[in-house]
């Protein structure tokens, strides 16, 4: 309307996620203080340590503040919103919240590429670093990404004030987001979506191209580093970065870049999940245990705090290990880092893009396991591969004891909930097959919810490891800490090995069992189909009888012979399958699964269809 705002609407009703409230509170209240916890650690301890008063750090500084800000403006009425009967939130608080989201979240996307044009400086400049950086730029800079998110959250804000609200006011998400915003209103909206749309394309062009040319000069720079160990060191300091940018923008893409009449509310909210809570909370802990720096700071700060418990430590010498990895030529290297990094690229876009599900008809029990199956996939993936990235361009491949302990901790956290998810999808294709009128009751999503919840066990392999001293040599023949590498400890192993096969035996036996029951049933119901329902129902099984073969086939073959017999190297080998199959497992299920690839087909003709509408419109 073009006299302003004549709202009828004086509050809005959040619908937020209306399943498994109660396990979604504790699960977010977790993510919500570890969020907190995490950055306001990260605050404290670049404040309190001099040698952390460097620009990168205080640029870091300033994104966990702004990480503490974007999740304390939605989680605290996100989180009460999951306790109350009916959600609330006034019309004043609705676009309050929304001014200060915007604001938060544009910041934190300038400030992600200046980030990036500090290394840049930092790489390619080293020696007039804090010439180029002062005190005064980084203040300047910092600054300037606070004044730029007030601008946008301002011209979008006032955009949304002009708009009048007739009714109804359910907004299906659970905080105050443009997109659902303007579906409720009875005004015009198309100006205040063109603006979005050329807001947010703008903010991330300009940043995504600062960024790609800053990485682009210091890729440059590192491969005319002659030194092996001066390119890991340049390396490993950009590859925090990294990870923190595919998180915010691949994210904020989703979010932003779909279609309003194609793009799926609920989908939506999920990526909101990651955009407003998970990077938020992951972000410190990209940065700690990917920083050399910051890793020694909290070991200090600790050693301070708790001293009692540092001093009953495992008795050991060596405070760092050396991977030896693969091949020390450096024509080897170049090649095994391209093919690493090019499988860990294929990883997560094809995990990422099973994760994103754009079809209704695959919001089914099966699809919920595989989207957790991708979630996994990635994690499992990032717990190796970016450090065996920056070890390939390593002259010495050293790791630290508390972050090679680190390292194998969520290794096997990682495996074993996939080896149980992986049961877990055997049960529901029993389900579907042999109980197929009692499928949607059976698996609701309060049951697939709590059967994934479940499959995160807790390991003590870790608990198991600090008992163990390392006196020397410190050298691990292989490319990440792994549980059979106890022969470079002076202390007996024999305890370790054997719980090492006693519970990864009896993990792999329990979940072979279920597997091998589930799929006699399913073949005693087959053979009793008729032969378009026999093929129909195989076919439902083969991706994950491939998927399951894998992984089985690749853990088997690690972990079944004693150590003492079984080849390094062959063993090597056979743990490469350790990045391979979550590479492989995204293609396994889009190729021979009929759902997957009619929604892949259906999004690719959505996208060309826009292409020759926008091509048409041009030609007009």
């Amino acid at each position: 309307m073009a006299g302003g705002n004549h709202s009828s609407v004086t509050e809005f009703v959040l619908l937020g996620f209306t399943d498994l409230q109660e396990l979604l509170f504790g699960i977010f209240l977790l993510m919500y203080i570890t969020t907190l916890v995490g950055n306001l650690g990260m605050i404290v301890l670049i404040r309190t340590n001099s040698q952390l008063h460097v620009p990168m750090y205080f640029f870091l500084s300033h994104l966990s503040f702004l990480d503490i800000c974007c999740s304390s403006s939605i989680a605290p009425k996100f989180l009460s919103g999951l306790l109350a009967e009916r959600n609330v939130i006034s019309f004043n608080g609705c676009i309050t919240q929304f001014f200060f989201f915007v604001v938060l979240g544009t910041t934190e996307a300038i400030l992600l590429a200046v980030m990036a044009y500090d290394r840049y400086v930092a790489i390619h400049e080293p020696l007039h670093y804090l010439v180029a950086m002062p005190r005064g730029v980084c203040v300047q800079l910092v600054v300037g990404s606070y004044a730029a998110g007030s601008l946008n959250a301002l011209v979008h804000t006032s955009g949304l004030l002009r708009l009048s609200f007739c009714g109804p006011n359910l907004i299906n998400h659970f905080y105050c987001e443009m997109p659902p915003l303007l579906l409720l209103s009875c005004s015009d909206t198309r100006l205040n979506k063109v603006v979005m749309v050329t807001c947010v394309g703008f903010i991330i062009t300009i940043s995504v191209l600062a960024i790609v040319a800053s990485y682009a000069s210091i890729l440059l720079t590192i491969w005319s580093i002659r030194s092996a160990e001066g390119r890991h060191k340049a390396f490993s300091t950009c590859t925090s970065h990294l990870m923190a940018v595919a998180l915010f923008y691949g994210s904020a893409a989703f979010l932003y870049f779909h279609p309003f009449s194609r793009r799926t509310e609920d989908q939506g909210k999920t990526a909101s999940i990651f955009y407003t809570l998970v990077t938020p909370m992951l972000n410190p802990f990209v940065y700690s245990l990917r920083n050399k720096e910051v890793r020694s700071t909290l070991s200090r700060a600790m050693n301070k705090v708790f001293p009692c418990a540092y001093s009953h430590r495992s008795h050991s010498n060596q405070t760092k290990a050396v991977l030896l990895g693969f091949s020390d030529q450096g024509d080897v290297q170049a090649a095994l880092f391209l093919v690493f990094l090019v499988i860990y690229v294929v990883t997560l876009l094809g995990n990422l893009g099973m994760l994103i599900r754009l079809d209704a008809q695959i919001h089914t029990a099966m699809y919920f396991f595989l989207s957790s199956l991708s979630f996994l996939d990635i994690c499992y993936s990032s717990s190796i591969t970016p450090r065996l990235l920056a070890d390939v361009l390593a002259e010495r491949k050293v790791i630290s004891y508390s972050a090679c302990l680190t390292q194998f901790y969520f290794y096997m956290v990682f495996s074993a909930t996939e080896c149980c998810l992986l049961a877990v999808m055997a049960y529901d294709r029993y389900v579907a097959i042999c109980r197929p009128l009692l499928y949607a009751i059976s698996m609701s999503s309060r049951v697939c919810a709590l059967l994934v919840a479940g499959s995160f066990l807790a390991t003590i392999h870790t608990g198991l490891a600090l008992q163990l001293s390392f006196c020397g040599p410190n050298i691990i023949n292989h490319f990440y800490c792994e549980g059979p590498r106890h022969a470079i400890s002076c202390t007996d192993p024999t305890i370790n090995e054997m719980m090492m096969f006693v519970v990864v035996g009896f993990n792999l036996f329990v979940t072979n069992l279920t597997i091998l029951i589930a799929y006699t049933y399913i073949l005693a119901t087959i053979l009793r189909m008729g032969a378009a329902g026999k093929h129909k129902a195989f076919s439902t099984c083969a991706s994950h009888l491939t998927a399951l073969t894998l992984f089985c086939g690749s853990a088997v073959s690690v972990y079944s012979c004693p150590s003492s017999r079984h080849s390094q190297d062959l063993d090597k080998v056979a743990s490469v399958f350790t990045v391979l199959t979550p590479m492989l497992n995204p293609l396994i299920y889009s190729l021979r699964n009929k759902e997957v690839k009619d929604t892949l087909g259906r999004a690719m003709e959505r996208k060309r269809r826009i292409i020759e509408c926008v091509g048409f419109g041009r030609d007009l």
